[in-house]
């Protein structure tokens, strides 16, 4: 049987902007949690940074959030990693 591992952090900071100029305001915090509620967990290869999320290729999903939530300060989530990459 598959064994499915949990994981529950800070999925990003809220009201703070990062070294790119990009960040999310504390007024959209709902929108954003309930973005993160519709998400799924990939993993690209290195040579392709952020590839299989441009093209939201299925193949290198391995996991998906199973929960979302906002604190005064940061956007929270629980995903569920289930299966290997590839």
């Amino acid at each position: 049987m598959p064994m499915a591992i949990i994981i529950e952090g800070t999925a990003f900071p809220l009201g703070k902007i990062n070294k790119n100029g990009w960040g999310v305001p504390t007024s959209e915090a709902a929108s954003a949690i309930a973005s993160l509620k519709k998400a799924v967990v990939r993993i690209c290869p290195r040579d392709n940074g952020h590839g299989c999320d441009l093209s939201e290729d299925p193949n290198h999903e391995i996991g998906r959030v199973i929960d979302a939530w906002s604190t005064p300060t940061s956007a929270m989530v629980r995903v569920e990693i289930s299966r290997q990459s590839g």
